[in-house]
């Protein structure tokens, strides 16, 4: 039987892990934002220079940007950060806490 000190332990856990993932996810979307902000930008103030090409491939999916403006580069590289942080999930495991672990003594090896 888990006592009242022990459930209230494992819930503050998991809100606390729960804030955690919540930062996280909120952080990598608003850095995706301001990169895009940051390409949006470039191309407000007419910075057109050609960038080089770039090439990426993810399993059967590959795109090529040939002689892109940085604008352009800013605004990919943000949205990747973005789909990213929405459509990937966060795996962690919550492992219940216990009152026998608690009272558990550590063992030292000498």
């Amino acid at each position: 039987m888990i006592d009242m000190q022990t459930a209230a332990s494992a819930l503050d856990l998991l809100v606390v892990q729960s804030i955690g993932i919540a930062a996280f996810k909120i952080t990598c979307l608003l850095s995706g934002t301001l990169i895009v902000f940051m390409g949006y930008k470039l191309f407000v103030f007419g910075k057109w220079g050609e960038s080089g090409d770039i090439q990426g491939e993810y399993k059967n999916i590959k795109l090529i940007i040939r002689r892109a403006a940085p604008g352009t580069l800013f605004a990919l590289f943000g949205a990747i950060i973005i789909c990213w942080t929405v459509f990937e999930g966060i795996n962690y495991n919550f492992t219940s806490y216990s009152s026998e672990v608690e009272n558990e003594k550590p063992v030292l090896d000498e």
